[in-house]
């Protein structure tokens, strides 16, 4: 189920990162001396990767250009068990120290360095809850909590995979992957609810009501601001008002939907025989130029590099 990785000073960085990119995630290691060593244990089950990691002191980053190239709404929770961990991510840092936890969003850039003698398990995750989990970091940033609860119960699940202590069968995976998400979903909910009141309240249940709406709605090429707002029955200023706290616009909203759902489609084997131009329509672009343009624009190349670098990968 889980299989080691063990590096020490005789492995190059470059040898590191490939072999953390193909068992958990892209990353770029620094400050990887004579005296640097680190064990990793990781497993994949289902949409769940985890990574156990003793290591001595270093600092990890994932830089912009790699993170651009994350599935949407992915999120990464830190779990400290030795050492201590500094974490950063839009301007906003904390130290996280063992019996605690912090979540960021792998779809940004962060900064990880950790202290000598550090142990920590990391939990990279798509949501149950996409909307929930967004506005959960987005209002939090990188803050820190107590791993207590069903935190705590998550991180025990966690660690009993990694010890073999589940048994490799499909039924009895998909009932850990089921049970460790839930845990998951309920710690954010839990603490997102905490953390809400008052105008916070109402302003987040309109976000989410945004999202439900854009999720459904986001290919049809009329969409705007003034008819997002009059679906959900507020005005054009109350909805500008709620997505500001997020730093977004409704307009940007829309377009990310768009843009994320384009992505999709170019990775997308049933849709290899398709043209841009179609698939453009589809997401509700109604312009190729601009479609071309935002694509650039939010993933660093055109949809057709994309398609093509994203092909020549997969055949690999």
């Amino acid at each position: 189920m889980a299989h080691e990785l063990v590096v020490d000073a005789s492995n190059s960085s470059a040898n590191l990162r490939d072999l953390i990119a193909d068992s958990f995630l892209p990353l770029v290691f620094h400050d990887t001396g004579s005296q640097f060593r680190m064990s990793v244990r990781v497993a994949t089950v289902g949409g769940l990767r985890m990574a156990e990691v003793d290591t001595t002191a270093i600092r990890v980053d994932r830089d912009r250009s790699l993170a651009s190239r994350a599935d949407s709404d992915c999120y990464k929770i830190l779990f400290q068990i030795a050492g201590q961990s500094r974490v950063t991510q839009r301007n906003a840092t904390s130290i996280v120290n063992p019996g605690e936890w912090v979540i960021y969003d792998a779809t940004q850039p962060y900064m990880i360095e950790s202290t000598n003698a550090s142990r920590f398990v990391a939990a990279l995750t798509p949501p149950r809850s996409g909307t929930m989990w967004r506005w959960f970091v987005e209002r939090a940033g990188v803050q820190v909590r107590r791993t207590v609860g069903n935190a705590q119960l998550a991180l025990q699940s966690i660690h009993y995979l990694m010890d073999g202590q589940v048994p490799n069968d499909p039924e009895s995976l998909f009932g850990f992957e089921q049970s460790t998400l839930m845990l998951l979903d309920s710690v954010i909910r839990r603490e997102a609810s905490d953390s809400l009141t008052g105008t916070d309240a109402r302003s987040a249940a309109l976000r989410m009501n945004a999202e439900i709406y854009l999720s459904h709605h986001y290919s049809d090429p009329d969409l705007s601001p003034d008819k997002l707002a009059s679906a959900l029955n507020v005005s054009r200023r109350t909805l500008y008002s709620a997505l500001a706290a997020s730093e977004r616009t409704p307009q940007s909203l829309i377009q990310e939907y768009r843009l994320q759902a384009s992505r999709r489609a170019l990775e997308d084997p049933a849709d290899t025989n398709r043209t841009l131009l179609e698939l453009a329509i589809a997401c509700g672009f109604s312009d190729i130029t601009h479609f071309g343009r935002a694509f650039k624009a939010r993933f660093g190349c055109s949809p057709g590099v994309y398609r093509d670098t994203y092909r020549s990968a997969s055949s690999e």
